[in-house]
């Protein structure tokens, strides 16, 4: 059993469903943290729900600016630029105390030092963020796919190579 999480009013405007932000932080051999790529989750129609499994829809996080991308995706890779129960336009949406949502990702990343990679997934409440789960094993396709590739970023690139991480062993640059 847990208790209810009532969602800040602007998400219960866009979906009633339980709306989460997925944030996926990585830990660097510098003790440094930095976000490799953020989504925010809405369900659709009746559900409580907001898994794209479960038929929600996932659109990419500018993190830079705490806004909403233009396009959503579902599960089938099916494209949306506005909510489909709600008719809500995702473009340019700003998300409620995306400060505060940064910084207890990376704060609680750093409680965690030996996952280098995690992804939260964080409510936002009318007073705040909390966190629903963090995954171990996050879905990077669903991050590429709404966020955007997420080695164009040079910090995550960089630490990815001083983790050997890239397939390529070129290391080409992007």
């Amino acid at each position: 059993l847990q208790e209810y999480i009532k969602q800040h009013n602007k998400l219960f405007e866009i979906s009633p469903s339980t709306n989460t932000v997925r944030i996926v932080t990585l830990y660097t051999k510098n003790k440094d943290i930095i976000i490799v790529g953020a989504l925010m989750r809405f369900g659709v129609g009746s559900t409580y729900i907001d898994n794209t499994s479960s038929g929600g829809l996932a659109v990419g996080i500018d993190i830079e600016h705490g806004v909403l991308k233009e396009k959503a995706y579902d599960f089938n890779s099916k494209v949306y630029y506005s909510h489909p129960t709600s008719k809500f336009t995702f473009k340019n949406f700003k998300i409620p105390y995306w400060n505060e949502v940064v910084e207890l990702a990376k704060h609680t990343q750093k409680l965690f030092p030996y996952y280098k990679l995690l992804g939260f997934d964080i409510a936002i409440a009318p007073d705040g963020p909390l966190i629903i789960e963090i995954n171990a094993e996050h879905d990077n396709v669903g991050i590429e796919q709404s966020y955007g590739p997420i080695l164009n970023n040079p910090q995550v690139r960089n630490a990815f190579k001083v983790y050997n991480l890239l397939i390529n062993k070129n290391q080409m640059e992007f």
